[in-house]
C-alpha cells in the first residue's frame, strides 16, 4: 500500500470512528439546545420590556417560533 493511501486509510479511521461521531452528535445536541434556550430567554426578556426587540415579526414574538429557529422562512 502506497504511503498516501495509507495516510488516507488512517484520516478516514481516525475522522469516522464511532467515538468522533458520538462527540459530533453530542456538540450538535448541545448546540442545538443552548440556541433553544437562548431564543426562548430572548423572547421572554422581550415580553417582559428588559430588551427592545422591536419590529422583529413573529420570530422573536412566539415561543413556538423558536422550533423553528434553525428553518426561518421570510
Amino acid at each position: 500500500m502506497s504511503t498516501a493511501a495509507g495516510f488516507i486509510e488512517g484520516l478516514h479511521q481516525k475522522l469516522l470512528s464511532e467515538s468522533i461521531r458520538r462527540k459530533v452528535e453530542r456538540f450538535f445536541l448541545v448546540l442545538a439546545l443552548v440556541s433553544f434556550l437562548v431564543h426562548l430567554a430572548v423572547i421572554y426578556m422581550g415580553k417582559l420590556g428588559w430588551i427592545n426587540l422591536g419590529d422583529q415579526g413573529e420570530l422573536l414574538q412566539n415561543p413556538i417560533a423558536a422550533i423553528y429557529t434553525p428553518f426561518p422562512l421570510s
